[in-house]
C-alpha cells in the first residue's frame, strides 16, 4: 500500500515526465521557433552536430629579413549553418604569436586569425595554432629568416641602409659640404650638395704652349701635340716649337737640298743656314727622266744619262715585285705549273697600298702559313723593309692610313695600330673592344678608319649583345685617336635588333670631310640602308634612307658626296642632290669606291647582269649620264680605281687588262694586259705622286708608268680613292 506521501512523489515524479516529454515533443516541432531556440540551449549536441569547421590551410610567411614585423592571417570557415565559438593558441617559435585567442564564427561565415612575426632570430620558424571549442584542428606557421642585405653607397654623396620591412636599400643625401670623389679625373675640389658630387674643372694647363690641353672624362688630362704646326718657306730653317717661346727655327744641316735643282748641273744646297748653289760632279747618282726607275743613271758633263733607259710612254710597265708567298728566292715563282683556282688562293698581295709623297708604298704580303707581313717598297718597287706581324694580328685586314711618319693599320685580331713609315717599328696599339667594355665572342670588328688632317684617326664598329628583354641587338660603335694612339672618344650608338642577319654591317666605308663630318653606312636589311653622318665626337647629325642595302662605297669632291651601290648623290647635309636607283636584278655595284672629280663628274664601275658584261659610267654634277662604257664579254672591274691630274680613269679587270679612260667621255686612252694569269683582287692599289700606276695580281706587284699623278696628292688620303679634294691647306684644330 502506497502511502499519501509516497504516492504524492510518485504522481509528481510521474506529472514531471509528462511535461518533459511534452516539452521534447514541441521542440521536435519545426513550426514552433521558440521551442527549436529553446531546444538549443537545453543541449549543445544538436549544434555542434551540425556545424563544422572547414580545414584551415597552413601559413607561411616565407623570407622575411631580421628586424622585420610582419603578419599573415589564418583564414577560418564555418561550413554549417550554426555559430561555432572556437578558442586559439598557439605553440612554438616566441618570435610567432597571436593577435587574439577567441573567435566567434556565425553559419557559413568567415574571419582571419592575424599573426605576427618579429623577426629576430635567423633561420626557420615554425609554430602551431591550435583550434579547440565547439571544433578542433591545427594550423601550421612557418617563416624563414633571413639576414640584412649590404647596401653599399649608390654615390659619393648618398648614404645606403637596409630596411627589413621593404626588404630593400634606402638611399638618402649625405651632409652638404662634405668631400666627395666622383669618379671623374676632370673634376677637382669636390664636394657635396645635395647628394650630387660636384666640383671644378681640372686645370689641365701643362705650361707648355706647344701642346693643345683638355681633359677627356673619364680618363683625364690630354695634352694635344700641336708642333707640326710651326713650319716656314725656308728650306735651311729646321722649324720648332719651343715650350715656353712657341714657334722658333734653326739652321738646317749643311748639304741640305733646298729651292729648285737644275740636275747634274748644279744642286742647291743649304750652308750655314742659307740656300747656296753648288756644281754637281760627275758621277752622282740622278734620275733619267727617260726613265725614273733605271738603276745606272748618273751625271756625266752636266747631263744625267742611263745607259739602259729608253724613253717612257704610258702603259710601259716599270718594276715588278713578286710576293713571298709565290719567290722562289731567285726572282722566279714557285707556281711553274700555273696559278691555283682564286677560290683557294688566300695568300699574296692583298689590299689596297698606301703611298706618301715620296712614292714609297705600304701594303700587306699574306703568307701561305697564315701569317702576314706588312712591306714598304720605294718608288720603283724596291723593298725598303718587311715586318712580321704578332701572332695575335696575323694580318691587317688590308685597311692602311698614312700619318705624319706613320703607317696606321687595323688587325684581323680587331686591334689599331701605328708603325714607323720608316722602320716599319710598332709605336702603339690600342684596342677598341677593350676599351667599350665588349664581352668575348661578340664578333666584334671594326669595319673602317678614317684619318682626318688634324690627325686624328676615326673608326668604327659593330658587333652583337644579347639583351634578356629583347633578345639579339647589333651594337655599334664611333671612336676617335690621338696621335699616340691614346682615346680621344668613343661613342655607342643606339643599339638595333638583330635577326641573325640583318642589319649586317654599320661603318663601312668610313670617311671624314674637311670639316672633320663622319660618313659611313647602314645596311639594315633587304633592300634597305642608309648613309650617316656624325660630327667629330660622334653625336649624330643625320641619317639619309636609301633603298638599297650592301652600300660599300662613298666618295667626296668638293661636298658633292656620290654612293655608287643606289648612285645616289648628295650634300654634306644629307640633302639628296640625284638618284639613279636601278632594280638589283639588272644592276649592281662591284663593290668599290667611285670617283668625283673637280668638277663635280662621278664615275662609276658597275656590273649589269641584263647585258652579262661591267661597265663604267659617268655623270655630271646634275646626275645626267655623260657616257658609258662596256666592258667585254663576262669581264669586270676588279680594282680600287684612281683619277690622274690629266684626267684619266684607272681600273683593272677579272680578265688582267689595265684601262685608262678619259673622263670627258670615257673613250680608250691606252690598255695593258698585265703578264700574269694570277686571280686580280684589287687591281689598281696606288698612283705614285710621280705618276706611277701600282697595280696587282695575287702572285706579283707592277709598277706602270702613267705620266701623271693623282688629281688630288698621295692616295690613299683619308679613306681611299681620291677623298677630300677640298680639304683646306691649312687643317682645323680638332676640339677638346
Amino acid at each position: 500500500m502506497v502511502t499519501g506521501a509516497v504516492a504524492y512523489r510518485r504522481r509528481n515524479r510521474y506529472r514531471g515526465a509528462a511535461l518533459t516529454l511534452r516539452a521534447r515533443l514541441l521542440c521536435s516541432s519545426v513550426a514552433v521557433v521558440a521551442a527549436a531556440v529553446a531546444c538549443g540551449k537545453a543541449g549543445t549536441g544538436l549544434k555542434g552536430g551540425k556545424s563544422k569547421l572547414s580545414p584551415p590551410a597552413p601559413v607561411d610567411f616565407g623570407q622575411v629579413y631580421q628586424g622585420a614585423h610582419a603578419k599573415a592571417e589564418a583564414v577560418l570557415q564555418n561550413t554549417g549553418p550554426h555559430p561555432l565559438d572556437l578558442t586559439l593558441a598557439l605553440a612554438g617559435d616566441p618570435q610567432l604569436s597571436l593577435a587574439a585567442t577567441t573567435v566567434t564564427l556565425n553559419g557559413g561565415a568567415t574571419a582571419n586569425a592575424e599573426i605576427d612575426l618579429a623577426a629576430t632570430t635567423l633561420g626557420p620558424a615554425s609554430a602551431q595554432i591550435q583550434i579547440s571549442g565547439d571544433d578542433t584542428d591545427t594550423i601550421e606557421v612557418t617563416a624563414i629568416v633571413l639576414a640584412d642585405l649590404p647596401c653599399p653607397a649608390p654615390g659619393p654623396c648618398l648614404q645606403s641602409s637596409f630596411d627589413p620591412d621593404r626588404g630593400s636599400c634606402i638611399s638618402s643625401a649625405t651632409g652638404d659640404g662634405l668631400p666627395c670623389d666622383g669618379g671623374d679625373p676632370c673634376q677637382t675640389s669636390s664636394s657635396c650638395t645635395a647628394g650630387v658630387c660636384k666640383g671644378l674643372r681640372a686645370n689641365c694647363d701643362d705650361v707648355d704652349v706647344c701642346t693643345t690641353d683638355y681633359c677627356q672624362p673619364g680618363v683625364g688630362c690630354e695634352h694635344l701635340d700641336e708642333s707640326g704646326a710651326c713650319g716656314g718657306a725656308d728650306p735651311c730653317q729646321i722649324y720648332f716649337c719651343d715650350p715656353t717661346a712657341g714657334c722658333k727655327s734653326s739652321a738646317a744641316a749643311d748639304g741640305t737640298p733646298c729651292q729648285s735643282q737644275a740636275p747634274c748641273i748644279h744642286a742647291n744646297i743649304c750652308l750655314g743656314g742659307s740656300c747656296t748653289g753648288l756644281p754637281v760632279p760627275d758621277g752622282t747618282s740622278c734620275l733619267d727622266p727617260r726613265d725614273p726607275c733605271a738603276p745606272d743613271a748618273t751625271c756625266h758633263s752636266g747631263q744625267c744619262h742611263s745607259p739602259t733607259a729608253e724613253a717612257l710612254v704610258p702603259g710601259d710597265i716599270l718594276w715588278q715585285a713578286i710576293s713571298s708567298a709565290f719567290s722562289d728566292g731567285d726572282g722566279g715563282t714557285l707556281w711553274d705549273g700555273g696559278i691555283p683556282d682564286a677560290s683557294s688562293l688566300q695568300f699574296g698581295w692583298r689590299a689596297a697600298a698606301a703611298s706618301d709623297a715620296d712614292g714609297d708604298l705600304y701594303l700587306d704580303d699574306l703568307l701561305p702559313d697564315g701569317g702576314c707581313q706588312l712591306v714598304s717598297l720605294d718608288l720603283c718597287g724596291r723593298p725598303r723593309w718587311r715586318v712580321d706581324y704578332a701572332s695575335s694580328t696575323q694580318w691587317t685586314n688590308g685597311r692602311h692610313l698614312l700619318a705624319t711618319g706613320m703607317v696606321i693599320s687595323v688587325g684581323t685580331d680587331q686591334t689599331l695600330s701605328g708603325q714607323s713609315q720608316t722602320t716599319g717599328q710598332l709605336l702603339w696599339t690600342f684596342d677598341p673592344a677593350q676599351q667599350a667594355g665588349v664581352p668575348p665572342n661578340s664578333g666584334f670588328v671594326i669595319e673602317d678608319i678614317a684619318l682626318a688632317q688634324s690627325g686624328i684617326l676615326y673608326y668604327s664598329a659593330d658587333w652583337t649583345v644579347e639583351d634578356p628583354t629583347l633578345g639579339q641587338l647589333r651594337a655599334r660603335l664611333v671612336g676617335g685617336l690621338l696621335r699616340n694612339g691614346q682615346a680621344k672618344f668613343q661613342s655607342q650608338q643606339p643599339s638595333l635588333p638583330y635577326d641573325g642577319l640583318y642589319p649586317n654591317r654599320f661603318g663601312y666605308p668610313l670617311m671624314v670631310d674637311e670639316n672633320e663630318n663622319l660618313f659611313t653606312a647602314m645596311n639594315l636589311g633587304p633592300g634597305q640602308g642608309e648613309i650617316l653622318s656624325f660630327d667629330q665626337t660622334g653625336a649624330q647629325r643625320f641619317a639619309l634612307p636609301l633603298s638599297r642595302e650592301n652600300l660599300d662605297g662613298l666618295s667626296e669632291n668638293h661636298g658633292l658626296f656620290v654612293e655608287p651601290v643606289s648612285v645616289t648623290a648628295f650634300d654634306d647635309l644629307g640633302r639628296v642632290a640625284w638618284s639613279h636607283t636601278e632594280p638589283l636584278a639588272l644592276v649592281n655595284s662591284n663593290g668599290h669606291s667611285p670617283v668625283v672629280s673637280s668638277e663635280g663628274h662621278a664615275m662609276l664601275l658597275r656590273y649589269r647582269y641584263d647585258k652579262g658584261l661591267g661597265v663604267a659610267e659617268s655623270y655630271d654634277a646634275s646626275g645626267t649620264l655623260l657616257w658609258q662604257t662596256m666592258l667585254q664579254a663576262d669581264e669586270e672591274a676588279r680594282t680600287s680605281d684612281v683619277l690622274d691630274s690629266a684626267g684619266l680613269f684607272y681600273f683593272v679587270t677579272n680578265s688582267q687588262r689595265l684601262l685608262a679612260l678619259r673622263e670627258s667621255d670615257g673613250s680608250q686612252a691606252w690598255s695593258l694586259s698585265l703578264p700574269s694569269s694570277a686571280p686580280v683582287y684589287n687591281g689598281v692599289l696606288a698612283l705614285t705622286p710621280a705618276g706611277a700606276l701600282v697595280a696587282s695580281v695575287s702572285e706579283r706587284l707592277f709598277g706602270i708608268y702613267a705620266g701623271n699623278g693623282l688629281s688630288t696628292g698621295p692616295w690613299p688620303r683619308f679613306r681611299g680613292g681620291n677623298d677630300n679634294a677640298s680639304a683646306p691647306a691649312t687643317p682645323a684644330q680638332p676640339a677638346p
